[in-house]
């Protein structure tokens, strides 16, 4: 729970209605709040719970003792990154996605199974990686993106597009741990997981921190 307290003086709009100046502003508060203290999240509470009992097949294995697993929160595939923008670009982006997402139709994203990054031999990072049929819609996906927000934004190198979600990162750079990590990501066989139901796509500030980074969703753009 959070408790806010909001004061005001001199109000102008002094009306007992639902909408008034005092009560929306409040409410406008509340949900920033809100919002900063919820992470955005990729999955529904279903899919996070399958998810968790399939990394204890990893998490249970010895060489992972040195990973800061992400939370929920940061179980996100970045389609592109806009760089820091001001507030007009911001509203800028919103009036573009809106339109446009709304054409995309929804669909469903299976996974391959649980990898590492840059590779399995010493990882860094723990990943689940998308199956080939996704991650080719999600190219056309962040290319089409790409081109609607490229100019509204500063010109900027593109990454290519990860087709894979971080699960966790090794805290301490060592070969060691990295060989170890590797060896605890080979496993005989990949849990089976239920299909990810990507229905809209959202439009995300970063924050970063010691113990990783941190989104908040500044607006959710439904799917067809």
């Amino acid at each position: 729970p959070v408790a806010v307290c909001v004061l005001t003086n001199e109000n102008v709009d002094r009306r007992w209605t639902d909408d008034n100046a005092g009560d929306l502003l409040c409410a406008r508060i509340a949900r920033e709040v809100f919002d900063y203290f919820t992470p955005a999240t990729a999955t529904s509470d279903a899919d996070k719970e399958e998810l968790e009992q399939a990394l204890l097949l990893i998490k249970r294995k010895p060489g992972i003792l040195d990973v800061r697993w992400s939370q929920p929160g940061e179980w996100i595939v970045p389609l592109m990154p806009v760089g820091e923008v001001g507030v007009a670009t911001v509203a800028a982006i919103k009036d573009k996605l809106a339109p446009f997402v709304a054409n995309i139709n929804h669909f469903q994203a299976n996974f391959a199974g649980f990898s590492g990054v840059p590779n399995l031999i010493q990882p860094r990072y723990v990943s689940l990686v998308f199956d080939e049929t996704y991650s080719g819609a999600l190219m056309r996906i962040a290319t089409a993106i790409e081109q609607q927000v490229s100019p509204l934004i500063p010109p900027k190198d593109i990454k290519n597009l990860q087709n894979y979600i971080t699960l966790g990162r090794l805290k301490t750079e060592s070969e060691q741990l990295r060989v170890a990590l590797g060896r605890a990501l080979k496993i005989p066989e990949q849990p089976t997981l239920s299909p990810l139901q990507v229905t809209s796509i959202d439009l995300l500030s970063a924050f970063a921190s010691t113990s990783g980074m941190s989104y908040k969703v500044i607006e959710s753009f439904p799917m067809k």
